[in-house]
């Protein structure tokens, strides 16, 4: 057997049980073998030169044999635990990689929150004009059931107007009649983008003004029945006794122009407009005797309100100037472009709205 073999067997019995065991060899076991050699050669070479010979050839060939074989176990398992190591590497390194396709990661999950962010800063405010276009289209909804009541009494009445001004009753009362079947719901009555009154208590006036996203409140002196609404109506749509005293009232519905007179707008009191119609306000919600109660901002520069022809469509907020309220009120007077009004002449707040 050749020396060199690291694959042949171990030559006896006590390198077999080592290798077989996967001992390593000890510092005792290398001494009993040199001890052994020496005492082969020391010993029995002068009474046995032949056979002390052969054995100690024998023993240095086993020598050889373990230590090849030993060098040979060494490799075998520092391989065996290399490959171990790596493939234990390799499924921790797999088991990574699984981990991370079933997670996000911290920076994952802020890029993704961020995005979500943006888009929701993109589209929030388009979701919110959406909504208010929705609540724009109910109000309008609401002036076209109106129109619908006033055209009924105007063609029970001979095509005349109601006498606001001769009963104790609020305008919306008068027409109660005409609108039982919606009294329980209050949608006619309310506007969507102002459905709350400005005020829960009303105190010895029995009335109370509203804003741009509020309704008016108002208590029958005779009925003491309590009324909140979010429209007004043109006060001089109406008859009175004596027309000759007064030629500004629109006695009956008109025919010619009947497009450009309004009748119900969005409102913060129940008329729309005053005797002198009225100006702008001088700050956003702050009105006066002189202010034009119509004049608001609730419909994004627009209000809504339906006209004498019966049609209804959404009004500029310096359109309103514009309007025939009267028969005797000029279109092209103050507060028009025709009359030479700069935007700078405006309030503040109603500067940046369409010019009529």
């Amino acid at each position: 057997m050749s020396s060199t073999n690291l694959d042949s067997k171990p030559a006896n019995l006590i390198t077999a049980l080592r290798l077989r065991s996967g001992q390593a060899w000890t510092q005792w076991d290398w001494c009993w073998i040199v001890v052994f050699i020496v005492f082969s050669r020391r010993i029995l070479e002068p009474v046995f030169p032949n056979w002390a010979a052969l054995i100690s050839s024998k023993c240095r060939i086993h020598a050889a044999n373990v230590l090849h074989y030993h060098d040979r176990l060494c490799y075998n398992n520092v391989r065996s635990a290399y490959q171990r190591n790596s493939l234990s590497l390799f499924e921790l390194e797999e088991q990574n990689v699984m981990h991370k396709q079933q997670g996000f990661t911290l920076i994952e999950l802020l890029v993704v929150i961020a995005i979500i962010a943006l888009l929701m800063a993109i589209l929030m405010p388009t979701l919110q004009r959406v909504k208010e276009q929705g609540r724009a289209i109910g109000c309008q909804s609401n002036l076209k059931q109106w129109a619908l009541i006033f055209s009924m009494y105007a063609n029970d009445h001979d095509e005349k107007f109601p006498g606001w001004l001769e009963s104790p009753e609020p305008w919306p009362l008068q027409l109660q009649s005409l609108w039982p079947h919606h009294r329980d719901t209050n949608d006619l009555f309310l506007c969507p983008m102002a459905r709350k009154p400005r005020s829960e208590f009303l105190d010895s006036s029995n009335w109370h003004l509203g804003s741009t996203f509020s309704a008016w409140s108002i208590r029958s002196t005779a009925s003491r029945v309590r009324v909140d609404c979010s429209y007004g109506l043109n006060i001089w749509a109406q008859s009175i006794p004596e027309p000759e005293l007064d030629a500004r009232y629109w006695q009956t519905v008109p025919g010619k122009g009947a497009a450009n007179i309004p009748l119900l707008t969005d409102s913060v009191l129940w008329w729309a407009c005053r005797s002198s119609v009225g100006n702008p306000p001088e700050y956003e919600d702050a009105w006066t005797d002189s202010s034009l109660p119509c004049c608001m901002n609730r419909h994004h520069g627009f209000v809504s309100g339906i006209f004498m022809d019966w049609s209804g469509r959404p009004v500029g907020v310096k359109e309103l100037w514009t309007l025939k309220w009267h028969r005797e009120y000029k279109i092209q007077g103050p507060w028009t472009k025709a009359s030479g009004i700069q935007p700078e002449d405006w309030p503040q707040w109603i500067r940046h709205f369409k010019d009529y």
